[in-house]
């Protein structure tokens, strides 16, 4: 018996040993979950509190929209002299008014802006931003400090409407987007310019901005006088013009990628070439004539010398500024022309245009007559018929 309860004591101990360690277990392991879990939670809480007081996570998206490409063009050049082409636009997706982040260019400047709409009050409010904060909204963060939550009250000069254009309004743009920057922002006009054309027509950025000088007292009251649209392989491309036939090209290959061209000769098409050699001679002598003239009234005097018949530019024209002279002095500086005769001689076509320096029917006119060579293809050459 004795032994028998020996034995269940030691039993009992035993047991309650076992009871205890597996306690203490259970006690030391909540023990330290607990400890690991109220550091975890206050490291996340003072994160947390850290990042509500500094940034905001965002979802951005590359704006493509037209109608807000020529929103924040006009926008962001409401109050600016120099006018500013849009390179690039970010829509922020937060719960405020509408946000957009627009890096845009100004000659060699990079510049970085936050506009936003308050479409209830049709008003805008820019924020100039710094690079970093550009690429971190790009990147998904915002500083809390650039989000505006209220509405955007009016100051008289920050409404906007909506440009919902039609092709006809876009060719518009593009016209006086290029007329803009011809005035006030020559050195991004100079880099969007087609490359091919830009080797061909200018010699380089001084010789381009001659042009734009000379241009600008030309165009400044010209309006859009009719267009073309057409798309190509995803490329749409407007051909805009005004009313004394000065043609620029606008190769659009998104809203902030656009190539242009100043005029519709420096490169020949496929097209222009196809339908110049299949027309008779004299289709095409007044073909070459209104190319002349056109190089009159953009002011390309280098490409009207490179024309001239090599004898006869040598006895009359032995400089460009002599000829330049003489052009200054035989038309007008913006020439409203009309090509009124052609008549064959021998192996030449003498052409005859009438220049009108305004459109009125009562304006004052010149008469100038071409003589023009034809050539392989679709070259010429060119002389003035000297009285």
């Amino acid at each position: 018996m004795k032994n028998n309860k020996k034995i269940m004591i030691i039993l009992l101990i035993l047991i309650v040993l076992v009871i205890l360690i597996i306690v203490c277990t259970l006690l030391l392991k909540d023990r330290t979950t607990g400890v690991v879990a109220n550091v975890i939670n206050e490291s996340d809480e003072n994160l947390l509190m850290e990042y509500v007081e500094d940034e905001t996570n965002i979802m951005v998206e590359q704006e493509k929209s037209k109608t807000i490409f020529a929103t924040l063009e006009d926008i962001i050049n409401n109050s600016d002299s120099n006018y500013k082409l849009i390179k690039e636009i970010f829509k922020l997706n937060i719960p405020v008014n509408q946000a957009y982040a627009v890096h845009s260019k100004l000659n060699t400047e990079d510049v970085y802006e936050l506009v936003y709409l308050d479409a209830d009050n049709a008003t805008y409010e820019i924020q100039q931003l710094q690079e970093t904060d550009y690429t971190n909204i790009k990147n998904g963060t915002i500083d809390n400090k650039l989000i505006h939550e209220e509405s955007i009250k009016s100051n008289g000069n920050n409404s906007y409407s909506l440009n919902v254009l039609n092709d006809e309004n876009f060719a518009t743009f593009y016209y006086t987007v290029i007329k803009n920057l011809m005035q006030s922002n020559q050195m991004e006009l100079y880099n969007i310019l087609n490359t091919e054309y830009r080797e061909n027509r200018f010699e380089n950025f001084e010789d381009f901005t001659e042009y734009c000088n000379s241009m600008n007292q030309l165009i400044i009251d010209k309006d859009l006088y009719k267009y073309g649209k057409s798309t190509n392989n995803g490329i749409e491309q407007y051909i805009c013009q005004d009313d004394i036939g000065t043609t620029y090209i606008v190769n659009v290959k998104s809203n902030t990628d656009i190539e242009v061209l100043l005029d519709d000769y420096t490169i020949e098409t496929d097209d222009f070439k196809t339908k110049y050699e299949s027309a008779n001679f004299q289709t095409r002598a007044i073909t070459d004539a209104d190319k002349v003239m056109k190089m009159i009234n953009t002011k390309d005097y280098r490409a009207i010398y490179n024309l001239l018949d090599e004898t006869y530019k040598a006895n009359n024209f032995a400089t460009i500024d002599s000829l330049i002279n003489y052009i200054n002095t035989a038309f007008y500086s913006s020439n409203y022309y009309t090509i009124s005769n052609v008549s064959e001689q021998g192996q030449y076509y003498l052409v005859t245009i009438t220049c009108k320096e305004t459109a009125a029917a009562s304006a004052d006119t010149k008469e100038n007559r071409l003589i023009i060579a034809l050539g392989d293809g679709t070259s010429f050459k060119m002389s003035f018929a000297l009285e």
